[in-house]
């Protein structure tokens, strides 16, 4: 009887220890799988990083900017690099094997591997349409193809239909991955490329080097491209007007970046800012003079233009500053205002459209809304 009480108390005095054991054993595994990884892309002078945070959450707002690791030693460096450089996907039809991109730049390369590419041909379009969004919006991808983005059907229009992925995040696992569908996609339409940087908000920038460099290199004679976001609405035969009207008064080979322009805007230093950038980060006081990276277009002449100067210019973690603002600038190429392009949200209509060029934040229902009333004969504008 003495034995059994021992050991009934022994047990009420065990089982409290237990029971936190477990606890502290569940908050260290949660904390270990929802790690921070980083990629690099360094520079002879300094090293900017990208933080690549949480990638369980779907929205990016509480999300921090880069982080500056100068001083960082090598060793630190190649551990971290490897994190996207060793990323494979067995699964890739062999039509969509992995090509090498040559690292052909002193200072800083867009290195990353492509695992698919597409398969039209834009050496010589007229218009280059690169849309970029999510990797799991395959409806809006549909929609685009089915409605604004058909204009690249039409042979006649001489223009091609991209869409910009990067790859999912190698701690993803099998259930949560949509890698499967994304390939049997690209195989149907063949209009997908996709490299392999991890596709976050924070990345956008290398997402749109990776427009600059297809184009530049796969589309050298081509004459224009859009760079747009996969929830915009497009009017193109408008947008190719503006274009061409540019181009007669500059003149053909003049090199040029359009869209709605920001002028005089200066970083945001409050920490609790979705768009919160330190000194350390950029220590300039004012932006230089950007487009809103909901869409642009430029000439393929400025794409190459900006292409070589991001190799020069440190990776910035907001897109449309970096790619429109701090490599035009450094690569001297003109950004003009267009009050076509709208970075909001213009009523979801076709009369919203009938002599603009862009509005933002559309589902996909009413994408196809504002297609069918603005090329059905019968809609009434006042």
């Amino acid at each position: 009887m003495l034995k059994r009480e021992m050991s009934q108390n022994c047990w009420k005095r065990v089982t409290p220890l237990i029971v936190l054991l477990a606890v502290l054993m569940v908050i260290i595994n949660f904390i270990v799988y929802r790690f921070v990884s980083v990629i690099i892309v360094a520079n002879s002078k300094s090293t900017s990083v990208v933080v690549v945070a949480d990638f369980e959450q779907k929205s990016h707002s509480k999300l921090k900017p880069p982080m500056n690791l100068s001083g960082t030693n090598e060793t630190k460096l190649k551990t971290i690099r490897g994190l996207t450089t060793s990323m494979t996907d067995q699964s890739i039809a062999p039509t969509q094997e992995s090509v090498k991109v040559q690292k052909d730049d002193p200072i800083q390369s867009h290195s990353f591997l492509y695992k698919i590419v597409p398969k039209i041909d834009c050496s010589s379009s007229k218009l280059v349409i690169c849309a970029v969004g999510s990797r799991a919006n395959n409806k809006t991808r549909q929609t685009i193809r089915q409605t604004w983005g058909s204009y690249a059907n039409v042979s006649s229009n001489n223009s091609t239909l991209i869409f910009f992925l990067g790859s999912e995040h190698p701690s993803t696992n099998g259930s949560q991955s949509v890698q499967h569908f994304i390939n049997k996609e690209a195989e149907l339409y063949g209009d997908i490329l996709q490299e392999d940087y991890v596709d976050h908000y924070n990345n956008l920038s290398l997402k749109s080097v990776s427009i600059l460099k297809w184009v530049s290199l796969k589309c050298p004679e081509s004459q224009f491209l859009l760079k747009v976001d996969d929830d915009m609405y497009i009017n193109v035969p408008v947008l190719i007007k503006s274009l061409d009207d540019i181009s007669k008064s500059k003149g053909k080979d003049y090199p040029f970046v359009v869209g709605h322009v920001f002028q005089g805007a200066r970083p945001i230093r409050s920490t609790s800012s979705k768009w919160y950038t330190p000194v350390t980060v950029f220590n300039e006081t004012v932006y230089p003079k950007y487009t809103s990276g909901t869409s642009y277009a430029m000439t393929t002449s400025a794409a190459k233009l900006l292409y070589k100067a991001s190799l020069e210019v440190p990776v910035f973690w907001l897109e449309d500053v970096y790619v429109t603002g701090l490599c035009a600038r450094k690569a001297n190429v003109e950004v003009i205002h267009n009050n076509l392009f709208y970075f909001d949200k213009r009523e979801a209509s076709g009369c919203s459209f009938q002599n603009q060029i862009s509005g933002h934040r559309y589902t996909a229902t009413e994408i196809e809304r504002i297609h069918k009333e603005l090329y059905h004969n019968t809609t009434k504008c006042n």
